[in-house]
């Protein structure tokens, strides 16, 4: 379960890039955080499912995130609760 300031942060990338990818500097820099809290938030996001990886297209050796998006995400906690 997504406690308030994961949610939160959860909520300012959601804001920012939406169904976007993003790299590990865009969500370090939108969450305003050092390399190692962003690190262990990205784990948490993944962990709780909202946050997933692939490889980028030019660079396999990078990262690139995406979200789930806001009403899939109630939707996977309304299944859970049933």
């Amino acid at each position: 379960m997504l406690d308030d300031k994961l949610f939160m942060r959860y909520a300012k990338l959601w804001n920012r890039f939406g169904s976007k990818t993003m790299s590990f500097v865009n969500i370090q820099e939108t969450l305003r955080m050092n390399e190692n809290l962003a690190k262990v938030t990205i784990h948490r996001l993944m962990k709780e499912k909202v946050l997933f990886t692939d490889r980028k297209k030019k660079d396999a050796r990078r990262k690139a995130y995406h979200l789930l998006s806001p009403i899939l995400f109630v939707k996977r906690k309304l299944a859970e609760i049933q």
